[in-house]
């Protein structure tokens, strides 16, 4: 989710480009917006947006 909406309970413009853009990353990089842990479990601390700032972290994109 578009966490000025979690912030403040308003959705935005910027919550539509926000959700396109979470649309495109898991259509480009074949990955759930959300990933699994090891127990099988959903796990929403580990989210595409997480996925994506560890690798600009690394810079391996």
């Amino acid at each position: 989710m578009d966490p000025i909406y979690i912030a403040t309970d308003r959705l935005t413009e910027y919550s539509d480009v926000f959700s396109f853009g979470i649309l495109m990353l898991v259509l480009l990089t074949g990955r759930p917006p959300f990933l699994v842990g090891s127990d099988g479990v959903l796990d929403p601390n580990r989210s595409m947006v997480d996925y994506v700032r560890d690798l600009q972290e690394r810079r391996t994109y």
